[in-house]
């Protein structure tokens, strides 16, 4: 059934918000939605400590706003830091009246861990330019999280993880191979194969939600070639020129009655600033299963197979090359049923994130804790 212009639009809009919308800084959406309301009174009902702070950013004069869950101990505690997805994201990666981040750190620290989640630059109490940084940048945010957690005399600096959700699960990939990472990883629906790839398939899957042919397929296929070529122009208004060209060119395919004119409009082909920012240029630079050959710590990559925007199959397929010999310390799941935002869908649609509850699920979260309970228990 084909797909009204508002769904699609807000499909288009989540889309953005989670995955690729560093580069256009896309506004969170919220509908009226029951999981809110109820996810906004488990601190007060948690048998844990709840502190609110902050800690310097991966560029001076960044300053990161948090929260900081943490079992009622006696001693260090094992912790977990959570890396939101791109866009104007918040601590609690809210969406769509869903709040996924506190539901994970309150099920994490029930499990024993202090969760340490917080705003991106320059969102809600975080200072920065978020609409300047790449993905690299928002990487040494998570870097400088993990550094500030180490300096607590309640954290045990040696246990400390980093579990990411879509550009935060890319983030947390790349970390693991860093010289000096963290004590364990989780990428949750985090892109691994080739951005250039990717957002191919993104886009034909988004656009079958919306009700698009194989004709569309097959222009997006065409258009975004032009994209790759045009975003490794390093003049940025040469390049913004071109992508500018190559917006107007995909827009003027579509009449107004066009089959496929409710996906094409709300296309990434058709914001040429996103095409054209950094944001979009370093990600298409990126290679993470280098970063993952290289790594060497506990490492878990988690999709959902009904995941229309980072597509579980080549995006595992990937990371399992990568990781050369899968072992339960660094391995990859595909978690029947679940979407995205690890909800419960049969379609995958962008259409039932507002819909789904639980957000993310127990099978997700229950899968995060299983394996951070082996990577990070004591030898």
């Amino acid at each position: 059934m084909r797909a009204t212009h508002e769904a699609t639009t807000a499909c288009r809009g989540m889309l953005a918000l989670l995955i690729i919308a560093g580069g256009a800084w896309v506004e969170p959406v919220f509908a009226a939605n029951q999981d809110a309301s109820a996810q906004s009174a488990m601190h007060t009902q948690a048998a844990y400590e709840v502190e609110q702070m902050s800690f310097p950013g991966g560029m001076s004069g960044v300053v990161l706003a948090g929260t900081l869950t943490r079992p009622i101990s006696s001693g260090p505690t094992p912790a977990v830091v959570l890396i939101a997805g791109s866009g104007k994201t918040d601590r609690d990666e809210s969406a769509y009246g869903h709040k996924p981040f506190l539901v994970l750190a309150d099920a994490l620290t029930r499990a024993g861990y202090a969760v340490l989640r917080y705003d991106k630059r320059g969102v809600g109490q975080s200072t920065g330019n978020g609409r300047a940084a790449t993905t690299l940048d928002f990487k040494t945010d998570a870097e400088a999280a993990v550094h500030y957690l180490g300096g607590r005399t309640d954290i045990d600096k040696t246990r400390i993880a980093v579990v990411g959700h879509s550009e935060g699960g890319t983030i947390a990939a790349l970390m693991s191979g860093d010289p000096s990472p963290p004590a364990a990883a989780v990428s949750l629906a985090g892109m691994i194969a080739p951005f250039a790839e990717q957002i191919v398939t993104q886009e034909i899957l988004t656009g079958r939600d919306a009700g698009a042919d194989e004709a569309y397929d097959r222009e997006v296929r065409a258009y975004y070639a032009k994209v790759e070529a045009a975003a490794r122009v390093d003049d940025d208004p040469q390049r913004f020129a071109r992508m500018q060209a190559i917006s107007a060119a995909w827009n003027s395919e579509f009449s107004k009655d066009a089959a496929d004119r409710n996906a094409a409009a709300e296309s990434l082909l058709a914001m040429p600033k996103f095409l054209a920012s950094r944001w979009f240029q370093t990600y298409l630079k990126l290679d993470v299963p280098k970063a993952i050959e290289q790594g060497e710590i506990p490492v878990l990559f988690l999709n959902g197979s009904t995941d229309h925007q980072v597509a579980a199959g080549p995006n595992l397929t990937l990371a399992r090359l990568a990781l050369g010999r899968e072992t339960p310390l660094r391995h990859t799941q595909r978690l029947p049923g679940l979407n995205h935002l690890f909800q419960q869908s049969a379609s995958g649609s962008g259409e039932d994130y507002a819909k789904n509850t639980p957000t993310p699920s127990p099978l997700a979260i229950g899968a995060v804790i299983q394996f951070l309970n082996l990577a990070l228990t004591k030898q």
